[in-house]
């Protein structure tokens, strides 16, 4: 055999070689591909599997409000067939007297934002109002592109009719509460003043523990109030110019003597601050409560207000040094007759509203309310509030 035929059958068998180790590494990157589109695949009927057994309703748009998808939770929850809502907008599922098409919501959602727990009324196909909460996410395609909008709506008719019952039972014993409440202020006041003869020191001693206590059961009836009048939109709030310097100048003031008398630090850095529109008396109430839960949950060290001029308005921080909040504690403070666990919490006392009446008002200020806090380091409430246009 030739040398040249040996060099030729070399580069054959090599060749061949190759061949059959790219042709291996082309069957285990198509097995590998195979087995990847199986698990997608499953993966994807799984994920149908659970849109379709879901209660709730889920549905998507697109970004111009045309309904793409529809599940059989919202056929069941609105009536309507896919086939019927397919193509439609979205508009149908709105009440007649207001068929709003949502465009500020479908622009939040193409600019990639998410609107979470949001509540509503829409309109089922045989006419009747049902109340809902809507959780609406942008839909993206492979390319990450927004492309629509994914809603996941839950039927909540029964629960707000439950809580609007509660509400009004409180609402209606508070009332009831208040006109015996005042009638035994008025009469441990005239006792305590002579006015039903002599008082000695122990008695007086007595009257005044009554008195205290009356005061903190009228505290209580005026957080239920206020409660029920915000849930039910019948508190009024004024909108005026409110001078917030002034206001929180007052704050300071009111509560300045009660943190020396614990032992605390009381610090203002409060900076010329634009004026805001609002009710005067209620944000006094807003930084009130805020102060005193600061010197309540304190037991050493300071207490600070602090106040500056942004963009957009004002931002209050009424900081402190004391037990702080846990991770759970955080996600449920402003949560109605939410109470921590820690031993300082149950010493102090109190309802569990305030903090629920605060975020309330500050919102129907157009405001936004945050809480940072690590247990046992502390807490800062920051209040930001638009200035006055």
């Amino acid at each position: 055999m030739t040398a040249a035929l040996t060099a030729a059958l070399v580069a054959l068998a090599a060749a061949l070689l190759g061949s059959v180790v790219a042709l291996r590494r082309a069957r285990r990157l198509l097995s590998d591909e195979v087995a990847s589109r199986l698990a997608a695949d499953e993966a994807t009927q799984q994920l149908a599997s659970i849109v379709e057994s879901s209660a709730d309703a889920i549905l998507t748009t697109t970004l111009q409000g045309r309904i793409r998808t529809w599940s059989a939770g919202a056929q069941r929850m609105y009536g309507h067939s896919e086939k019927d809502v397919q193509g439609h907008h979205i508009s149908l599922l709105h009440p007649p007297d207001r068929r709003e098409s949502g465009e500020e919501l479908l622009e939040r959602i193409g600019g990639g934002k998410q609107v979470l727990r949001m509540e509503t009324v829409n309109w089922t196909r045989d006419g009747q109002a049902i109340e809902v909460g809507l959780t609406i996410s942008p839909l993206r395609d492979r390319t990450g592109r927004i492309v629509g909008a994914c809603t996941v709506a839950r039927d909540i008719t029964d629960r707000k009719a439950l809580e609007r019952v509660k509400d009004e039972f409180v609402g209606t014993v508070s009332h009831e509460l208040r006109t015996p409440l005042t009638a035994i202020k008025g009469f441990i006041e005239l006792v305590a003043d002579g006015e039903a003869g002599s008082v000695n020191e122990r008695q007086r001693e007595f009257l005044d523990i009554a008195a205290r206590n009356t005061e903190r059961l009228g505290a209580l009836i005026d957080d239920l109030l206020d409660t029920e009048k915000l849930e039910s939109r019948r508190l009024q709030i004024r909108d005026e110019p409110v001078d917030l310097e002034a206001v929180l100048g007052d704050v300071a003031a009111t509560f300045r003597h009660a943190a020396w008398e614990k032992g605390l630090a009381f610090r203002e850095e409060i900076r010329r601050l634009p004026s805001v529109a609002g009710d005067r008396d209620r944000l006094i109430q807003v930084f009130s409560n805020l102060v005193s839960n600061a010197i309540k949950y304190t037991p050493r060290g300071e207490i600070g207000i602090s106040a500056t001029s942004t963009e957009e308005g004002a931002e209050v921080v009424v900081r402190d040094t004391g037990i702080g909040l846990t991770v759970e504690e955080r996600e449920r403070l402003f949560a109605k007759f939410f109470r921590g666990s820690h031993p300082v919490v149950a010493e102090a006392g109190g309802t569990g509203l305030g903090l629920a009446i605060v975020k309330a008002v500050v919102e129907r200020h157009r405001g936004t309310i945050q809480v940072e806090s690590e247990a046992g380091r502390g807490s800062r409430f920051r209040v930001v509030l638009p200035a006055l246009r």
